[in-house]
């Protein structure tokens, strides 16, 4: 299936962090689902910041932290939608997972680097795995 222009490099980061280890989604859930969810989180949340959700619900999941999915699992963006963790929507506890242990940027308020599972011996700066994407 052909992805809406612009969609590409955060399906890109759906493909890496929530289908892993092997790029192809959960049996049953088609990848279309995704990019229409993308669309819709696109509304609450800027590119930067689901791509950082992206990231952070990899880590809640890993860590154990969601009581519905077990470490290592795979994921959707279903996670993000419309669902929470306690009495917080899950998108921004995903943030904080990443934003917490992320190294800083010299203004002490974003994440500077993420590591590439792509390339693990090269992190890679965010802005570099996502191009122009985020410049629009």
């Amino acid at each position: 299936m052909s992805e809406p222009a612009g969609i590409g490099p955060l399906m890109a980061l759906v493909r890496l962090y929530l289908y892993a280890p092997d790029g192809n989604p959960p049996a049953g859930w088609h990848p279309g689902r995704d990019v229409k969810l993308l669309w819709a989180l696109r509304r609450q949340a800027t590119d930067r910041e689901l791509a950082d959700a992206i990231e952070g619900i990899r880590r809640l999941c890993d860590r154990g932290a969601l009581s519905w999915a077990r470490p290592g699992s795979k994921l959707t963006l279903r996670a993000l939608y419309r669902t929470h963790l306690g009495a917080r929507p899950t998108l921004a506890v995903a943030l904080d997972a990443v934003h917490q242990t992320a190294p800083r940027e010299r203004d002490g308020t974003a994440p500077a680097r993420v590591a590439s599972r792509v390339d693990s011996r090269a992190p890679q700066p965010l802005s570099a795995l996502l191009g122009s994407f985020l410049e629009k």
